[in-house]
């Protein structure tokens, strides 16, 4: 149950690890070019087309995923609305600390990374274990995960920040707006999931291509500034026209 609810989550991190695999190039060069600027502006922009992909998906995941088990499998399959919330939050951390670690790695500061990493491995390890045996399931061993990542959310922007010039309370506060935004989306999202059902693929699709525009209009708006709109705009004409890996 736990595997087939996961099934579309997953497609968050294989999209957002190609996004990432294909900038990792031209971070490369701008850190060995020492261009400490241009790789700043780079990594916000990485972080805000991540953020954008993983809460419009997540959304959709969170608001769609019970029909989609239904259609496919089965209702009786599905872990719970719960669940399904908790592993798009859980794929959701993931992927945009996974952003901050690939910078870290092109740094060579690879020796706190790895403590830090074990001490979350340990933790997460030790609270989802704990709430496994209090009888939470699956949304305990999510949660443990969740919690177990907490300090990875500290200490990898604080590190990349200190190599890139940007203080931890700089990067908290530039994020503020956009996590209260997924939070309401995700929310949202859940809530309407109760309310809203599609009996047949026909109508499974077709209401999955109409959330999503809604979603990602909304996200487009209430999440980012119009400077930050613009720039994404440009980012991705770019990317387009001269390929992810390109610096420029």
């Amino acid at each position: 149950t736990y595997a087939l609810t996961r099934q579309i989550p997953e497609i968050l991190v294989n999209i957002t690890a190609m996004l990432g695999t294909g900038v990792t190039p031209g971070m490369g060069n701008l850190m060995g070019a020492g261009e400490l600027d241009k790789l700043k502006r780079l990594r916000v922009e990485l972080m805000l087309i991540t953020w954008l992909a993983v809460v419009s998906i997540g959304s959709g995941i969170i608001l769609w995923n019970k029909d989609f088990i239904g259609l496919w499998v089965g209702e009786e399959y599905f872990a719970g609305q719960s669940t399904t919330l908790l592993i798009v939050i859980m794929i959701t951390q993931f992927v945009l600390l996974r952003n901050d670690a690939n910078i870290i790695d092109l740094t060579l500061d690879l020796r706190r990374k790895v403590l830090v990493a074990l001490f979350s491995v340990c933790l997460s390890l030790a609270f989802s274990i704990g709430l496994l045996i209090d009888g939470w399931g699956v949304d305990g061993l999510c949660i443990g995960f969740i919690v177990g990542r907490l300090p990875l959310n500290v200490f990898f922007p604080a590190l990349v920040g200190a190599k890139l010039g940007s203080t931890f309370r700089q990067q908290l506060w530039g994020c503020y707006r956009p996590a209260v935004v997924a939070a309401l989306m995700f929310t949202g999202a859940s809530w309407l999931s109760y309310r809203l059902a599609v009996d047949t693929w026909i109508q499974f699709v077709a209401s999955v291509s109409l959330s999503y525009v809604v979603i990602l209009s909304a996200l487009l708006v209430l999440g980012l500034t119009s400077e930050q709109r613009t720039t994404l705009i440009q980012r991705v004409r770019k990317l387009s026209s001269q390929g992810v890996g390109t610096p420029a």
